[in-house]
């Protein structure tokens, strides 16, 4: 979103987190706003019996955008997946180069409606549809978006980005491409038990939805229209 005039603009610092480090706390207030330059975070909100994960992020897109709001808090904790770089923008910066820059203030309001209907549509997905429906629509999510993203060539805005989960994306002749998720990771992301999940893949499996081999799990990108509407796609 913030271009590299941006990010100068606004005194934008590079920090660099270790897998595993909380970049925040959800409740915490929120001052900085973060636009990921390498690796992957997740955006999750911690239960008594497992963490759920609102989404993944990746190199070029944002965290944080409540921190325009007023006496903004945090809404969910921020953790580094993998070694992480991410550029961190004071809100009294971004506040200023969104009023110097009307297009890029378009652009954010454009981004936080997109987030609006991603979380909404999530929301009722997993109020609403079956769990073989919620898997198979998270997994098609995630798994146009990232193979979108490695096709483009970069995995990002520019060649220094990457994304390990774009990069573990493998192909079968006969058009499945691997699911980089785990059965747990699956599980925290739609709020089932791990237990759900197993047995719906397997469910799925059988019913030629998905693929299981050699313990990898695999999804045929051109699926028939699964029930309700599609998920709207994040850039």
């Amino acid at each position: 979103m913030l271009s590299a005039a941006h990010l100068t603009a606004a005194r934008a610092r590079l920090r660099r987190y270790p897998a595993k480090h909380t970049i925040y706390w959800e409740g915490e207030p929120s001052s900085f706003f973060y636009q990921l330059q390498d690796g992957a975070v997740r955006l999750y909100s911690c239960g008594q019996r497992q963490d759920f994960v609102h989404s993944l992020v990746f190199p070029g897109e944002t965290f944080g955008e409540t921190v325009i709001g007023t006496n903004p808090v945090a809404p969910s904790s921020a953790e580094a997946l993998t070694d992480t770089a991410v550029w961190v923008v004071e809100r009294a910066e971004l506040l200023e180069v969104l009023r110097q820059h009307p297009d890029l203030h378009a652009q954010f309001t454009r981004r936080l409606v997109d987030l609006l209907c991603f979380h909404t549509h999530m929301r009722s997905n997993t109020t609403l549809l079956p769990a073989a429906e919620q898997i198979l629509q998270l997994v098609s999510y995630y798994a146009h978006k990232m193979l979108t993203r490695r096709n483009a060539g970069n995995c990002g805005t520019t060649s220094a980005q990457h994304c390990c989960f774009c990069e573990r994306l493998l192909e079968q002749a006969d058009g499945y491409i691997s699911v980089p998720f785990t059965r747990q990771q699956i599980a925290d992301m739609l709020g089932l038990r791990v237990e759900t999940v197993m047995r719906t893949v397997k469910e799925l499996d059988a019913a030629g939805r998905l693929r299981l081999h050699e313990h990898k799990l695999y999804y045929r990108t051109a699926q028939p229209a699964l029930a309700g509407s599609a998920i709207p796609i994040l850039s």
